[in-house]
């Protein structure tokens, strides 16, 4: 039974989808089109050809195509980002048997994140074709949740902070060595429950090196870790394990996996409507496990689901934008859409990356 706007018409094994407008249809907005076809492609470059030749009038660019958008633009195209309503993250494994102690630090993560260099990334692994990103809220598309701290960043890239923080705790730093703690305790200033005299930040962490895009991301990060003496080991892992790191691997003991991070490649966190933050931080959410739970964060959470005011949400989001029970990392853009002049009705795009064709029309 269909009742939207469209009824699929056909349908190949290769993924060819053609769809016809639907006369049962009960919405308030009817196709202007007689039919709409999703096409296949085997290859990135079969996709940019049908482009180049007119063939589409709806598609995308691969990142590495990025450089035909000029000449697209010149020949009755519009080529632009695709922005996503999302967020960007990896996140940290507070159930490693050895390394949970320091990721449960507050201290620990926002010197970490002190040290991603996002417009680094944005730049250089990107080539533009991202945005930076501090807390919950995704800073693009605007909107009226995103605070003057999460828009600049609680702990921008600044590799001194991360020494500093280190340093007020206790720990020896050494850079491009690795730093270990010597004021063990719970006091102000000690380094924090559960971390001993003579700890090092050795933080092993398992990704996905089939993924280009990850290790483009994560060995500049191993580089700047090592300004503040934190040593990342980078081991290859199947796509699976690699995100699995909170998951228990020792059913008797309930002990996790050894890995400090799931691998952020795979991490790209899509907010609802009211961004709380609680479908990644929130205590008991079941594809991180491995996530430290806290309580007022858990309560700021909470208190979004049951309140109309917009205060509710800055204060979620300023305690999440600070306290980093995730680590933030730059938002790719979802596409580099290239759209015919002659298709009218097509932007701007859904920032929940869909389609909406029956809102499309072409003249000209």
């Amino acid at each position: 039974m269909v009742d939207g706007p469209w009824t699929l018409t056909r349908f190949t094994t290769p993924g060819c989808c053609e769809f016809a407008p639907n006369p049962s249809s009960s919405g308030p907005v009817r196709p202007r089109l007689a039919h709409v076809i999703e096409e296949p492609f085997t290859s990135d470059t079969a996709e940019v050809d049908a482009l180049r030749s007119g063939q589409l009038t709806d598609g995308c660019l691969p990142d590495e195509a990025i450089s035909q958008a000029g000449h697209l633009g010149a020949h009755g195209c519009r080529a632009g980002p695709w922005i996503a309503w999302a967020i960007s993250c990896f996140l940290t494994n507070c159930t490693s048997p050895t390394r949970s102690p320091m990721l449960r630090q507050p201290y620990i993560r926002q010197a970490m994140q002190s040290l991603i260099d996002q417009p680094r990334d944005v730049r250089a692994i990107s080539k533009g074709c991202a945005d930076p990103n501090h807390g919950p809220v995704p800073l693009k598309p605007q909107s009226p949740c995103l605070t003057p701290l999460e828009r600049d960043g609680a702990c921008p890239h600044n590799p001194s902070h991360a020494w500093a923080l280190l340093r007020a705790h206790g720990w020896t730093v050494r850079p491009d060595g690795i730093s270990s703690g010597s004021r063990p305790g719970t006091a102000p200033g000690d380094g924090g429950a559960g971390i001993a005299r003579g700890a090092t930040l050795h933080l092993p962490v398992e990704d996905d090196r089939g993924v280009v895009s990850e290790a483009q991301l994560m060995e500049p990060m191993k580089s700047s870790f090592s300004l503040a003496g934190i040593d990342l080991e980078l081991t290859a892992a199947p796509d699976n394990q690699a995100a699995a790191v909170g998951v228990p691997s020792d059913k008797k003991t309930g002990g996790g996996r050894s890995g400090a991070f799931t691998h952020p490649g795979s991490w790209s966190c899509a907010p609802d409507d009211d961004p709380a933050g609680g479908e990644i931080d929130g205590c008991g959410v079941g594809f991180k496990p491995g996530t430290s739970c806290d309580p007022p964060n858990q309560a700021n959470i909470l208190r979004t689901h049951r309140s109309t005011s917009l205060q509710a949400l800055v204060t979620s989001e300023t305690d999440l934008t600070r306290n980093l029970p995730t680590l933030f990392i730059p938002v790719p853009d979802s596409a580099i859409s290239v759209i015919s002049t002659h298709l009218h009705g097509a932007v701007p795009q859904n920032p929940r990356v869909a389609i909406l064709p029956e809102n499309w029309a072409v003249a000209g």
